[in-house]
């Protein structure tokens, strides 16, 4: 069973012991109307050097989606999203076009089970 809590920041954050959700306002939220989601996303193209990353961590963010992103040494970006399916979603498709510098070639999504273990988005190395 997960619960949902309040940190000190706003941000949600998940702990397993009980079937209640609780929201920013700490108003309960039946457990099965929020689907959390994990994916893990592959992008491709001239993608490193435009401020992805930024751009991504702080989109991510402000949905309040967990996870990372990072450059791989092949010139793709990696990044994986663990919230909300409609703001994983969100965030997904705005990796098909990123920042304005960008020019996204493919976007690869595998979606995963999600852990609860990430933490505030964040630009890893």
């Amino acid at each position: 069973m997960l619960r949902c809590c309040r940190a000190p920041h706003g941000a949600l954050y998940s702990v397993i012991v009980s079937a209640c959700w609780y929201n920013r306002e700490n108003v309960e939220i039946d457990r099965w109307l929020v689907d959390l989601v994990r994916a893990h996303v592959f992008i491709s193209g001239r993608v490193q050097g435009v401020s992805f990353r930024t751009y991504t961590r702080d989109r991510a963010r402000e949905a309040q989606v967990k996870g990372w992103v990072r450059n791989l040494s092949d010139g793709r970006v990696e990044a994986v999203f663990e919230g909300s399916r409609p703001a994983v979603q969100k965030l997904i498709s705005w990796c098909y076009s990123g920042p304005s510098q960008a020019q996204v070639e493919r976007v690869e999504v595998h979606w995963e089970e999600p852990t609860g273990k990430e933490g505030v988005f964040s630009i890893v190395w």
